[in-house]
């Protein structure tokens, strides 16, 4: 996946047809969910899963179809931010990927992850 980012927006494009970005509303609510689960395994993002499209139904209940996300898509953008790499001579680092980068070590953490 292809990823652009400035300091305001993050997209990623994967080339499917159909496939819409992220809102920054989105990203939030995907990352209040991981924070707050911290998912370890498959069936842990199940529930980030429906969890997350429990949350867009109910705030956006004329758009929620549109917006319904599968697991892996979910998985796969969290990954995508905490991957992110500042380019080189750019200070700055949008906020939602420092919150995935310290969410993935929490989830490191809670898996007893050590980083040598």
């Amino acid at each position: 996946s292809q990823c652009a980012y400035d300091s305001h927006h993050i997209s990623f494009s994967n080339g499917r047809a159909g496939s819409r970005n992220y809102t920054d509303g989105e990203l939030d609510i995907l990352l209040d969910i991981v924070e707050a689960l911290l998912p370890t395994g498959e069936l842990e993002w199940e529930s980030v899963a429906a969890e997350y499209n429990k949350i867009i139904s109910a705030k956006f209940p004329t758009m929620s179809r549109r917006m319904v996300r599968d697991c892996d898509s979910l998985r796969n953008k969290f990954k995508g931010l905490r991957n992110i790499r500042k380019p080189t001579g750019d200070p700055t680092c949008p906020p939602t990927v420092v919150r995935a980068k310290r969410i993935q070590k929490a989830i490191e953490s809670r898996q007893g992850v050590i980083d040598f």
